[in-house]
Formats: C-alpha cells, structure tokens, sequence
C-alpha cells in the first residue's frame, strides 16, 4: 500500500464527517427554525394569503390548530417515519423503538405562514393528537392516543416531568389521554383513558372557566381515574368534566344498542353550559332517557351543566344524517353535517338531497329546532366545520366531488371520479351566499379544520396525496403519503388594500378604516356611527357621544343628541333650554308670538284652568294648583295611576303614598300588593298570617287562610303548596299516618312508635307491631321486633316466671320458685359452692348419645385394624426443601440440642418395639 499524508487523511476525514451529518435528519424540540420557510403567495407581503407545507416518507398530518398568539398559530398532528417542513428545512424522525413509526408532533407557525419551531412525543405504538386547545394562561390542552397498535406487548409514554404512563394491560390495544403541557412542552397532568379496544376522541373543549370537557367513545370496558365505564354493544360514549387540574368533576354516559359515531362536537354555551352532539343509530340510552332514530343514523343534541343533563333532543328521518361540528351562536347552538333523503328537524323538513348534502341548522337553550339552510350539488358533498366572524358572517369548509354553486358561484370538478377538493365559502349575515372557492387537484384533498387567524382571515388545515392549486399558490407534493398543509386565503372584496378578515368593512372600500364606536363595523358601512340607537340618517349629532342609548330620559326628542351635553333644544320648540321655561316640553310645538307671548318655551294655554299653563302643568286637564308630584316622574299626583312609581297602580296598592321611591319586584314586595317587605309589610305572603308568627312568611301568595282546609295548624304554610307538616306534630307528612291529626309536636311518650298518630285518641296500634291496642297484651313492644298473636315478643315473655326473659333464658321450663343464674338456669348448691345444673331428666338424652358414640367408635376401630397396622409400619415420606443460606431447607428448624435429638431416637425405638393398638 502506497503511503498516505496523515494531515491529507485527517481532512478527508473531517470532510466526510462534515458531509454525513449533514445527512442525518434532525429531531427539533422546542428549538427555532434557523432556515427561512419557503411560503408560496400571490404577491409580495402576503396580500393575498399564503400556503407552507410538511412532508415526509410517509404521512404528516395537522388535525387541529388553535391561534396562540397575535403572531402565531399552533398546530397538532402527527408523522410517519420522518418529515421536512416546505420540503428543505430538518422536522423531525420518528423515536419507535417497533415498526408503527408515527410520532404526534407540535407544531408553530407565525402568521406569515414561516414555521418557527417543533417537538415530537412517542410512545413505542402510534401515536397522534387528534385536538388541541388553549387555557387562559397559554398552556396547551391535548387530547390524543398513544400506543396502538401493541396489543400483546408492553408498551409506556413519558410525559416528563410526571411519572410514565403504560398500558393497563398488555391486551390492551393502546389508550387515549387528555393531558396540561406548557409552551415549553413541560407535563403539567396527563389523564389516560384505558379500554382493551382502541379508543377515540370525539371531541374537546377549554371553557372560560379553563374547565376541560371531553367525550371519548369506546367499545370495551373504559377505565379512568380509579372508576370503570362499561360498554354496550354498539359502542358508547363517556362526556367527562375535568377541573383546570385534571381531576374529573363529572361524568355522564351514553350507550346505543346499534352503533355511536366516534366523531361530534363539545361547545359552550353563553350561560356556562356545554352542547355535547354525536351521530347514533338504534337506540340510544343518554343519560338513562331511552330515544329512537328514525331508521338510519340520527344526531343527537345534549345541553349539559354542572348537575346533569338539561335535555335532550334528536333530528333524522329514514335515510342517513352524520354530525360534523357545532359552535355557540348568539345564545343559539349551530349544528351542521350531512344528510341523504329528506331528514326533519322538529317542524323542518330538509329538502331531498341531491346524493349527499349539507345542513346548517340552530337550535335555541331550551332544546327546539330553529331554522334550517341546506346546499350541495350532484357528488358527494360535506361540511367539516364551520366558524362565524365579529361581523357575522361564517365561513364553511368541506369537500366536494363534482361542481357546486354558491349563489352566483359556480365552483367546477378539480379531480376526477371521486376525488375530493376541499372548498371555503362565506355566507353573509343575511344568510346568503357572498362566494365560494374551492382548491386541490387531480388527487385527494381532506379538511381537517377551520380557524381565524391572527389577522381574522380563514385558515385550513389540509392534507394532500397531490399536487394542486390553493387560491393564488401553486403546490408540489413532496414524499410519499399526505402532505400536511396550512393555507391562509386572504380575499379582498372591495379592493381596499385591506384583506377582509382585517377589513372593517369588507364590502365597501374605506382605506381609512375610521370607527366611530368601535364596535365591528367601520363608519363607512356602519348605519350607526355612535351606537346611540338612532340611525345616522336620523341623527343630528352623527357621529356623537358613544356609550349610551336614545331613550324618552337622555334624549327627549329623539333626534340623536344627548340632552345633557350635546342637545341644545331639548322640545325642539325653537327656545333654548337655557331659555326654556318648559325646557322638556311636548315634541312638535314650535314657540311664536301667538302661542308663546313670553317666549319663555312654555304654551300659554291653561286647559284647566288651574293658573298653571299646560306645558308647564304636570296635570293639564286636572286642575291642582299644588303640582304636587310624589315620585317625581312629572306626573302630578291628581292624574297619576301610579302615585308612588313603585310600579303597582294606585288601585292595587296598599300603600299608594310610599315615602321612599322605590320599584316593586318579588325580592322586595313577595306578594306584589305595593307595601314594601321590609320595615312596611307585615304580611308579606298576603295570607292573612302575621310574619312574626309565619312559618313562611314568603310562602304561597293570596291564598285563604282557611284552618280547616288549607292551613291544618295555622302555621301560615298553605298545607298543599309549602307545608311539609300539616299538622305540626314534626313527621313530615311522607311519614305520617295522621298528617291531619292532632296539632302540635308529639314526643316519644305521646307518639311510640313515632307515626305521627297521638297514642291516647288516634293510634289504635301504639307499637305498631300489628296487633291493635284492645288486644296487645303487650301495647309498649319496641319497634319491629317480633311478635305473638297477642302482641308480645320474646324480649317481653317470662314462660317459666324465672324473672328471665324468653330471648335470654336457656332454660324454658325452670321449676317455679326455684334460684336461677342470669340464663334462667337452676343453681344447685354444693357445699359453699353452688352449680347452675338442669333437671337430672333433662341431661339423660345427652348422656345416650355420648354413650353411642363411643360404641360406634370401638366399632369402626375393630373393622379397620388392618387399615391401622399399615399406617403404623408406613415409613414417612420423603420431603424436598429448597436450601436456605446455612444449608436448612426452607421450613426446616435448626439443629436441635443433642438431648431432644437422642429423645426423639428412644421415642422411635419404643414405637418399633411396640405392637400396634388393634394387634394388643
């Protein structure tokens, strides 16, 4: 071999190290993308929107995505084998240790559409998030499986800091979890759901509260935090409440005896309750209330708050209905999905679909159908998932198979045959359709979810086994398997400059973007520029004072000023209020000469003649020289239905002329008569029961008192609407026997056995032990014990008169007159002892029996002397120990002392010298 510079091999070494590293795909945790990200856009600075893709050897999949920041968005999913972001920047290889090599990934993404950093978590099985959401703080909540795929083999995730969580089983078949992790992927709580078959998440939800609320759909037996769920034949559904900790508040079950759909929906509602929905077929058990589809798959609603299900309500008809998402909308839910045939909801009955349609349909707090909006075209169409917008419109994202319109768009077939493209469309406020568009190519294209982005313009999660065409951006598949996507659209309508999700006014261009009140709605397109309740058309001080509302008390004459700081003519009379003697006069008249000869805003006219002019009279067809106005409200005394302004009319009013303003409601005036409850009222149920002496002083209101028929003891508690104890005797009237007896409290000497019956005049079975008094020889036998025909028990007879009652005496029949111990047994006396013996009479059986025993013994001992012999000759077995330390079997005592070894040979000898018992 020719010789080698050793400096010239070092290099080459060195370079080639250099080169091999560069080769290896790198695992990103929590680490920033140094590389900058390919984006494709329409034009520069993203005015258009942006597409970035993952791609790998196998799948990459973004299932759920949530906006974490103003700047960012957050991304879950998972990966097979290995993946590169935009196809050139190192993602992530999969840990497995086996052959499933799929890892869930953590992805974020700045709004630019640049990715910015990744983390990856494994198990040995398959592993994936399948929803991710926010809690207030920024923490992650994550819901997903790990593990499948291990059946028969142990398998553990590491969700660190916290200890490892594995299977519960080696038969199981991988679990689902909801879990806490920080921003900077650090374990706060992890909650596995175990099942021996594989488990799905159907969907998630962080309130305000950052309760989490989960459901999770399994076919075997569901174990969670110490508690077991079974299952039923077709699958069933557990919704769980789970507290910022990760403890579980609550739980409810579902169960159907056909099949329960693994995807739904879980969304809050304004009142702090949740909507859990889910498709199912057969029959369904929610929450114990049995309900039936109609023939194929139905949806079922639920509206769940802290004590249970509130309801429960269902929509369908023969053919198939599927779920697919719902979100809280102004007080309402919307729940939309897909439907064959011609389904009904509640008085709705959806119009027959072309092959498979899409419905959109509302449902109010009190569970009743609202109205229903259906589209789709000739192929097989559906709805993902929808969102609504701060102006009210909503974007609906799906896929499509052949052409579809949108109003006036007509969106045409991308691929072919079956081949799916994913589409977007906006539907106004009004409920019509603005546009659509819809993306993809000659392949496969799948929406997994819709977002708002940082800037309020629609992002998708896609994934794609193609290339294709995403608004303005042209796409290249890389890889094999789906290519994870993330596609901001960013439309223009008006041509502003301004996207439509950053628009305040999309439809009418306002470069400016000025608003007044700063609520949704530009100046341009806002019909309101102040939010006073006064269009601008109709207002004279546009755009004027915010945070207030035109009424008959800010604005008297309605034209849109407020009285006290913008309105100058409060009447519009043509004098200044400065001037106005009748500053708030009636609206229309106009001060002149001729009705004003003052000119001091007030009409000289005086209809009543009281010297009081009619705008300046708080009466003026009423003649009442004083003006006296009690409440103030410019009303008089003389006219007004209402003197004190409590609300209650002079004619109902008990006390017309209060001192104090004030406004009746049930909290203040129970019984709505005009006398306030506190300090005034005395009665304030009206039940003609003084409240000093009132049991329920805020009882039933205006019934009768009446002793004999609605109020037995006179307590002021209406016997059939608030009392729990007519009579006042303290046994509720569930237990009562005499719930109209005598009144007042029975003690137990009035009342044995405690039925609510007086013993001396009403019960005529004192012990209640079955027999009436006139023939219980015993009256006072304690509760359910065990009576004769006459009423005694055995803790109340004396058979023998020993003064030993049945139940302890062991001797019955004792000779009248004789000693007995304390068990009713006769004490013979011995000398200075005494013994407690029975009648010679009565130990003779005893003596018999003992005596063939002994006869039977001798027998079978006579009859088995062989048997004996061969026992006493029997060597004994031989034993096997496992040795201990010191050379002992285990079991086997240390070695005895010498003399007890020499005893136990003599014993052995004496045995061999002696015959057998049979033999002797």
């Amino acid at each position: 071999m020719a010789n080698r510079n050793p400096v010239t091999i070092v290099i080459v070494l060195y370079l080639l190290s250099i080169l091999s590293m560069s080769l290896i795909p790198m695992n990103i945790e929590k680490t920033t993308l140094d590389e900058e990200a390919f984006v494709a856009q329409s034009e520069q600075n993203n005015s258009r929107g942006w597409l970035s893709s993952a791609s790998g050897d196998a799948d990459v999949m973004f299932n759920d995505a949530v906006v974490y920041s103003d700047t960012g968005i957050l991304l879950g999913g998972h990966f097979q084998e290995q993946f590169f972001f935009n196809g050139n920047i190192s993602g992530h290889m999969s840990n497995d240790t086996q052959n499933f090599r799929q890892d869930m990934i953590l992805v974020w993404l700045d709004s630019n559409g640049t990715w910015n950093r990744s983390m990856n978590l494994f198990s040995d099985g398959v592993d994936t998030i399948s929803k991710i959401q926010l809690f207030s703080d920024g923490d992650i909540a994550i819901a997903g499986k790990v593990c499948v795929g291990t059946y028969g083999v142990a398998c553990t995730f590491e969700p660190e800091p916290l200890t490892e969580k594995e299977k519960f089983s080696v038969d199981e078949d991988g679990f689902s979890f909801v879990g806490r992790l920080s921003q900077d992927g650090e374990w706060r709580w992890m909650l596995p759901f175990h099942s021996e078959s594989e488990s799905f998440i159907v969907d998630m939800d962080v309130d305000d509260d950052d309760n989490v609320n989960i459901a999770i759909h399994h076919t075997t037996q569901l174990y969670a935090e110490s508690t077991f769920y079974v299952a039923s034949d077709g699958g069933s559904i557990v919704y769980f409440n789970l507290n910022q900790s990760g403890n579980v508040t609550q739980s409810i079950q579902y169960f159907s005896d056909t099949a329960l759909g693994e995807e739904g929906c879980i969304v809050s509602s304004l009142d702090g309750s949740q909507y859990l929905g889910f498709t199912f077929q057969g029959q369904v058990s929610a929450n114990f209330e049995l309900l039936n589809s109609s023939g194929g798959s139905d949806i079922l609603l639920s509206k769940i708050n802290e004590e249970g299900v509130v309801w429960n309500i269902i929509g369908g008809g023969s053919d198939d209905e599927a779920l697919s998402d719902c979100i809280e909308s102004s007080g309402d839910v919307r729940v939309v999905g897909n439907y064959f045939g011609t389904p009904s909801f509640g008085n709705n009955i959806l119009p027959a679909a072309q092959w498979i349609d899409v419905f959109d349909i509302r449902l109010n707090s009190d569970g009743e159908w609202g109205g229903v909006t259906t589209f789709g075209g000739a192929g097989k169409d559906s709805v993902k998932t929808i969102i609504e917008t701060d102006l009210g419109e909503t974007y609906f994202a799906g896929t499509i198979t052949s052409s579809i319109s949108f109003g006036s768009t007509t969106l045409p077939d991308l691929s072919s045959g079956n081949d799916a493209d994913v589409y977007l469309a906006l539907q106004t406020a009004e409920g019509t359709w603005d546009w659509g568009i819809n993306a993809g190519g000659s392949s496969f294209d799948i929406v997994n979810t819709l977002l708002l982005g940082p800037t309020k313009d629609p992002m998708l999660a896609i994934a794609s086994n193609g290339d294709g065409t995403y608004g303005p951006n042209q796409f290249t598949h890389w890889g094999s398997g789906f290519n994870g996507l993330m596609w901001l659209f960013g439309s223009d309508r008006d041509e502003d400059g301004i996207l439509d999700g950053q628009d305040n006014c999309p439809l009418v261009a306002n470069v400016d973007q000025i608003n007044h009140d700063g609520d949704a709605f530009g100046n341009a397109c806002d019909p309101d520029d102040d939010n006073d309740g006064v269009p601008d058309e109709n207002d004279d001080c546009n755009p004027g004072k915010i945070n207030w509302e035109s009424n008959a008390m800010t604005d008297h004459d309605g034209d849109g000023c407020y009285d006290d700081s913008e309105d100058f003519d409060d009447d519009e009379d043509g004098v200044f209020d400065d001037y106005d003697a009748c500053p708030r006069g009636p609206v229309g008249w106009v001060s002149t000469a001729e009705n004003d000869v003052e000119g001091d805003g007030c009409s000289d006219e005086d209809t009543d003649g009281d010297g009081h002019v009619d705008q300046a009279d708080n009466c003026p067809n009423i003649e009442n020289v004083n003006q006296k106005d009690l409440d103030g409200d410019g009303i008089g005394n003389a006219c007004d239905d209402d003197e004190d302004g409590d609300g209650i009319l002079n004619s109902e009013d008990g006390c017309p002329t209060d001192d104090s303003l004030w406004s009746s409601t049930i909290v203040n005036d129970h019984d709505q008569d005009g006398c306030k409850d506190d300090g005034v009222d005395e009665d304030d149920d009206n039940d003609g029961v003084s409240d000093d002496d009132d049991a329920c002083p805020k009882g039933e209101v205006n019934w009768d008192e009446n002793p004999t028929s609605n109020d037995h003891d006179g307590d002021g508690c209406s016997d059939g609407l608030d009392d729990e104890d007519d009579d006042g005797d303290g046994v509720l009237d569930s237990a009562d026997t005499c719930p109209l007896g005598v009144i007042g409290f029975l003690s137990e000497i009035d009342d044995k056995d405690g039925d609510g019956c007086l013993d001396s005049s009403e019960d005529v079975d004192d012990d209640n032990d079955g027999v009436i008094d006139d023939d219980d020889a015993c009256p006072l036998t304690t509760l359910f014990q065990t009576v004769n025909t006459v009423g005694c028990s055995q803790f109340q007879l004396d058979d023998d008169g020993d003064g030993i009652k049945n139940i302890q005496d062991i001797c019955l029949s004792t000779t009248p007159g004789v000693q007995v111990d304390d068990f009713g047994c006769e004490v013979i006396q011995t000398g200075t002892d005494s013994t407690s013996v029975q009648d010679d009479d009565d130990s003779s059986p005893l003596l018999l029996i003992i005596g063939l025993l002994v006869v039977a013994l001798c027998i079978y001992i006579f009859k088995n002397q062989d048997l004996l012999q061969q026992v006493n000759s029997r060597e004994p077995p031989t034993q096997t120990h496992t040795q201990q330390p010191d050379g002992r079997a285990i079991g086997q005592p240390e070695s005895q002392p010498e003399s007890h070894q020499e005893g136990e040979q003599k014993t052995d000898e004496l045995h061999q010298e002696t015959p057998s018992l049979v033999q002797e």
